[in-house]
């Protein structure tokens, strides 16, 4: 472990779903369903999808649950709610949607059709190619995240996930 960098156990980008800034919340769910990340033979679908400007830079990423939140309708967005619970120690029930089952359909249909931009996380925790395993660790744990675009030179190039730094920390202490 003393000597296992980032880009010893890094996702490479051509092997990690990446999609274009223009892209819809549609596309992103297509990803999702038809991507399979292979690592040492062990397929898992993406939980995070990489989001890249016209020029190939990083834009940010999306989840699962970004993409559930941003299908939602607006009453039932966590962005919303986070402005409800401040102003009146509120909580909607999910529950009232069954009123209208038609209406969330309506909406979800809608909603798939929105750009992935406006969903995904901008704000992004990186971390340069050539660090130590120790500063990934760092860096997942301080910031409470699960994954880590890989930079080199300005550029992302992969990512590491912290599957991947808790199996090189499990080899280690085993």
């Amino acid at each position: 472990m003393e000597n296992v960098l980032v880009s010893d156990i890094m996702i490479y980008l051509d092997e990690y779903p990446a999609v274009a800034s223009t892209a819809s919340v549609r596309d992103v769910i297509d990803l999702i369903e038809n991507f399979e990340i292979d690592i040492n033979g062990v397929k898992s679908k993406p939980r995070m999808i990489l989001v890249l400007d016209k020029e190939d830079n990083l834009a940010g990423f999306v989840r699962r649950r970004d993409i559930l939140n941003g299908l939602s309708p607006s009453f039932l967005q966590s962005r919303m709610l986070k402005y409800q619970k401040k102003l009146f120690d509120i909580k909607i029930d999910p529950d009232l949607s069954e009123l209208s089952f038609e209406k969330l359909f309506r909406d979800l249909k809608k909603n798939v059709d929105r750009p992935v931009t406006d969903i995904m996380i901008h704000d992004v925790f990186t971390i340069n190619y050539d660090e130590h395993l120790i500063k990934a660790i760092s860096s997942i744990v301080e910031n409470d995240i699960t994954f880590l675009p890989v930079m080199n030179k300005g550029k992302c190039v992969g990512v590491v996930r912290s599957i991947e730094v808790f199996g090189e920390v499990a080899k280690y202490v085993m």
